[in-house]
């Protein structure tokens, strides 16, 4: 049996505008006691593991490093899900975050930054994250989104990942992702971003066979996933999102 999963969608913003985000301007943000208590609730609801989410989590009005101690001392596995731009300083070296989910789209910094905006710079922040990161043997699941453009050098990042897992030996998943047709990105450059169904899974099947010393996640639609449940707060109440299937080609649960 899968575990149960939990992820916090602690707020709707971020400090980056991606051609693909999924995420809705429809709720609102946590305060600090609506997310204890239910870190409270899902413990009694036998979840296991937590995602600190968003929007971006260090934007949050409460500390989200606090609230990933306290998901700690309920005996949860806690993850956070970051952009890496809004770290306080010794961030890696943080006992209370057991894995990090670290986005990146391409080996080549000018495709990684034209999906990922932000100043032009994104991609080098991420590599100092992963550096930073490997040096404490930290636990780390890499997030890409597959499209049209970057969809051609997927192979090379396979080669990169492969050479920087070799020395470092702490990216534990690569999580790929398809695009999907939701929130203030993704439904705006769907139709020039999408990849075929077909094409997604020969992409992903390529990938598979390349890889070494670390799994491949596939994401086929995030939203319709079998073990894991999002949680958002809206007026003044915790809602958990209702799934979301697509259509024959995205409805696999993943």
């Amino acid at each position: 049996m899968k575990e149960k999963v939990a992820v916090l969608m602690l707020l709707p913003q971020c400090n980056m505008t991606c051609n693909y985000c999924v995420i809705e301007n429809t709720f609102s943000s946590f305060t600090d006691l609506e997310a204890q208590n239910l870190l409270l609730q899902l413990k009694d609801q036998n979840y296991t593991n937590v995602i600190l989410g968003g929007g971006e989590p260090t934007l949050w009005s409460g500390n989200v490093f606090e609230l990933a101690k306290f998901a700690k001392s309920l005996g949860f596995f806690v993850q956070i899900g970051t952009n890496g731009i809004n770290l306080p300083q010794n961030y890696e070296k943080n006992q209370d975050i057991d894995r990090w989910i670290i986005p990146l789209d391409s080996n080549r910094p000018e495709i990684h930054n034209k999906l990922r905006h932000f100043k032009n710079e994104h991609f080098n922040i991420i590599e100092d994250v992963l550096k930073k990161l490997s040096t404490q043997n930290k636990s780390v699941y890499i997030s890409t989104v597959l499209t049209q453009i970057n969809k051609n050098h997927l192979i090379e990042m396979v080669t990169y990942l492969n050479q920087y897992n070799e020395f470092s030996s702490n990216l534990k998943s690569w999580n790929l992702y398809r695009l999907l047709p939701f929130g203030r990105g993704g439904l705006k450059h769907f139709d020039n971003l999408k990849l075929p169904i077909e094409e997604f899974d020969q992409i992903v099947q390529t990938i598979k066979n390349s890889v070494r010393n670390f799994k491949v996640t596939i994401r086929r639609n995030m939203y319709d996933s079998s073990n894991v449940d999002f949680f958002t707060f809206h007026n003044g109440k915790v809602q958990k999102l209702e799934k979301r299937p697509l259509n024959h080609e995205t409805t696999q649960k993943n």
